[in-house]
């Protein structure tokens, strides 16, 4: 009785949706993370890179799974709660990228004018590191949002994600 075309149109919009917030989510995460390490340096970047290491040794789905049985959210929530839960997950990759740019980056002649300038530290992160940093985080973002799209369809498929109620990929691939 449901109309499949229209579904995997509105699913469409479902699971972009989850992939643009997940990788915005781990976009953020990823960029603060690994600019702070590199710039700062010292133990600082030890400390953030064993957090990373931690966070990246763990099973992604078997997280995810098991965040989204102990949460249970339902209805839009649902929607939510993925995006959240893939995007806290998968920022390891994003702030390596970012880690090795703000290192590459932090040794260029005009980063060490605007030092001697007289800049503050999150000055010259802001306005001169980021912008020149971002192009392969901005690479890895593109393939963040095709591999959230396919956990969202996995997780929905698997019956932790999206509602049946809710028109999802992965839902349709379970019907």
């Amino acid at each position: 009785g449901r109309d499949v075309a229209s579904r995997v149109i509105h699913g469409a919009r479902v699971s972009l949706s989850v992939g643009l917030l997940s990788v915005s989510v781990l976009v953020v995460i990823g960029v603060v993370v690994g600019a702070l390490a590199a710039y700062y340096g010292g133990l600082a970047d030890l400390l953030l890179m064993r957090m990373l290491e931690i966070v990246h040794s763990l099973p992604t789905l078997l997280v995810l799974v098991t965040i989204l049985a102990v949460i249970m959210p339902t209805g839009a929530r649902a929607v939510i709660a993925m995006m959240l839960v893939i995007g806290l997950v998968r920022w390891t990759d994003v702030a390596r990228l970012m880690r090795a740019e703000v290192l590459r980056v932090k040794t260029m002649p005009y980063v060490e004018a605007a030092r001697a300038l007289g800049c503050s530290p999150a000055r010259v992160i802001v306005r001169h590191i980021l912008p020149n940093a971002l192009a392969p985080v901005l690479v890895a973002a593109t393939f963040s949002m095709a591999s959230a799209i396919l956990i969202e369809g996995a997780l929905s498929f698997l019956g932790f994600g999206i509602p049946p109620d809710m028109a999802s990929w992965g839902g349709m691939l379970n019907d």
